[in-house]
């Protein structure tokens, strides 16, 4: 291992702020750099062996970059486009479906034909609270009138 990249590595161990995965493939490549062998590192850190020499395979190819994650297999997240993100702050800032009082993350996602789930990840990411609304709301209840009046009188 060279020195630089050593010194890297302890850098990362020492950071508080580094990704705990991050932090054992260096610990990995530190341990190996003083000599120890695969079965002893895996011993040390209560990894598996084959793990411990797949990581310093890959370092004598790519060198510290394989401290970083590698991209994931798989269908990448739909829910990140700009238009769907679009489409779900547009709805919630407007006045909810007749019938409704307010919007509710299920409300809008059957709104716009979309998982629930994704229109709550939106929310949340961009800090929309649809559900706390600082104005008086009318209720949807046609016979809403009537009601106040008797609740009123009492």
């Amino acid at each position: 291992m060279e020195e630089g990249d050593r010194g890297e590595c302890e850098r990362i161990l020492r950071s508080r702020k580094t990704a705990v995965n991050v932090a054992r493939r260096a610990e990995m490549l530190v341990l190996a750099a003083r000599g120890l062998s695969n079965r002893q590192i895996a011993l040390e850190l209560g990894a598996n062996a084959h793990v411990v020499g797949r990581v310093r395979k890959e370092y004598g190819q790519r060198g510290l970059a394989v401290l970083e994650d590698r991209p994931r297999a798989g269908r990448p997240r739909s829910s990140r486009d700009e238009q769907g993100i679009q489409r779900v702050v547009e709805t919630v800032c407007q006045a909810p479906a007749t019938g409704l009082s307010r919007w509710s993350a299920r409300t809008q996602a059957r709104h716009l034909e979309i998982p629930s789930a994704t229109v709550n990840r939106i929310l949340r990411e961009n800090q929309l609270q649809p559900h706390r609304l600082r104005t008086f709301t009318f209720s949807p209840d046609p016979q809403f009138g009537e009601k106040l009046l008797e609740v009123v009188a009492l």
